[in-house]
């Protein structure tokens, strides 16, 4: 569920959304706001689907990851701007076991656990501490980065913020945050003291 869109997997693995287009969100291949479920056609065997706020990322059974939808950012990994209408491959990847998607960026955890991260890294919300990509020469990311993060158990996104729930029980935020003086604002990872051993988590 997104502010503008739904996007839901049947049984039989198709994927169906309806909602607000907004730069090719539904991935028909139109322009056109749809009220009823529409089939997302050229994608079959989904297994797992995470929204953004106006892009959708998707993993097959054969753990490849698809994306479409909004693109300015660089948050569908294909090296482009440009938004897509239908889904596409992310290239590069593959056994790709989890995805979140955040507000314009998104991670994935592939073989081996590995971490990967693309899309906006403004308040470092891809657990990376470059801050320019040599792509786009801002720091957004148009291709997935590997994140040299390792014991993970778990992870959530949303807007510009990203979600670690560690191996060792821990709980990190990725994110802008607020000290004491409000007018402060520091850029850098924080432990979340006292939800210690959390199952797992949801990010608005």
């Amino acid at each position: 569920i997104a502010q503008y869109h739904m996007s839901v997997i049947k049984k039989d693995g198709t994927v169906w959304t309806w909602g607000k287009i907004s730069y090719g969100i539904l991935g028909n291949g139109t322009a056109v706001d749809c009220n009823t479920p529409s089939l997302v056609k050229g994608i079959g065997n989904a297994a797992y689907i995470s929204s953004g706020e106006t892009h959708l990322a998707l993993i097959k059974e054969d753990g490849t990851l698809w994306t479409w939808g909004y693109n300015k950012n660089g948050q569908l990994g294909n090296g482009m701007l440009d938004y897509i209408t239908k889904p596409i491959e992310v290239k590069g990847l593959s056994g790709i076991e989890k995805i979140v998607c955040g507000g314009t960026h998104i991670l994935a955890i592939g073989e081996n656990k590995k971490l990967w991260g693309w899309g906006n890294n403004d308040y470092y919300q891809l657990i990376d501490e470059t801050e320019i990509s040599t792509e786009s020469g801002t720091k957004d990311y148009c291709k997935p980065i590997e994140v040299k993060q390792s014991g993970i158990k778990d992870m959530e996104a949303a807007f510009n913020r990203t979600l670690l729930i560690k191996d060792d029980g821990t709980v990190w935020m990725y994110t802008a945050k607020s000290m004491d003086n409000a007018d402060q604002v520091v850029y850098e990872p924080y432990q979340i003291i006292g939800i210690e051993g959390l199952k797992t988590a949801s990010v608005g």
